[in-house]
């Protein structure tokens, strides 16, 4: 039997969305911020790689090494 964790749906990540990229090298409250500026889609339609700009530069890292963060407009 499946995990019903496996199982859920989640949303993609957008263009646009703030995100938090995980290290787990370093303390959760110095993880850097950034705005994700460009999604790679799978064949099968999510979303698996993104650019994220943070104020170091631009990065490429995998949807889950980051943590989209509820921000409202």
């Amino acid at each position: 039997m499946t995990s019903p964790k496996w199982i859920k749906d989640r949303p993609n990540i957008n263009e646009g969305d703030v995100v938090v990229i995980v290290d787990a090298d370093t303390p959760r409250n110095i993880w850097p911020k950034g705005i994700v500026t460009k999604v790679y889609t799978a064949k099968d339609g999510k979303v698996r790689i993104v650019d994220v700009r943070t104020i170091s530069g631009v990065f490429k890292r995998p949807v889950t090494k980051i943590v989209k963060l509820d921000v409202k407009n």
